[in-house]
């Protein structure tokens, strides 16, 4: 997200700041450290005139275990979208799973491949 909130009373408008978002990676030792940096990820205050509004946070426990800490502003997205996007980022790892080839969200729904792989996924009712 891209879009912060002035507050200057002279100032009422939204910004969008041009740029790419930042995934922050940290390697972590075990369990109980990853959900300490899950919790202090979560609980850090948003800026919302200097943003970022959403945060991505990624915790390697190994190298195929990892954690993604996902923090967002209310102004940023609601319950709903959040549904939303969270349902496609499943169904991307999991159609990534089965093809072994990371997939862009165009692919996801216009390459037969994909689409193939998706509609077999939820026709299974794979819950991965």
């Amino acid at each position: 997200m891209t879009t912060v909130f002035p507050m200057s009373f002279a100032q009422r408008r939204l910004c969008f700041l041009h740029g790419r978002g930042h995934v922050r990676v940290l390697d972590v030792p075990d369990d109980s450290e990853a959900l300490r940096h899950s919790e202090a990820l979560a609980s850090q205050p948003f800026d919302i005139e200097h943003g970022p509004l959403l945060r991505l946070s990624v915790l390697e426990l190994a190298p195929e275990t990892h954690f993604l800490v996902l923090s967002v502003h209310l102004l940023a997205a609601d319950g709903w979208s959040l549904q939303v996007f969270l349902e496609e980022l499943a169904l991307a790892v999991r159609v990534r799973a089965e093809l072994g080839r990371d997939i862009g969200l165009r692919d996801l729904y216009q390459s037969p491949t994909v689409a193939g792989a998706a509609a077999r996924l939820a026709r299974a009712g794979d819950t991965r």
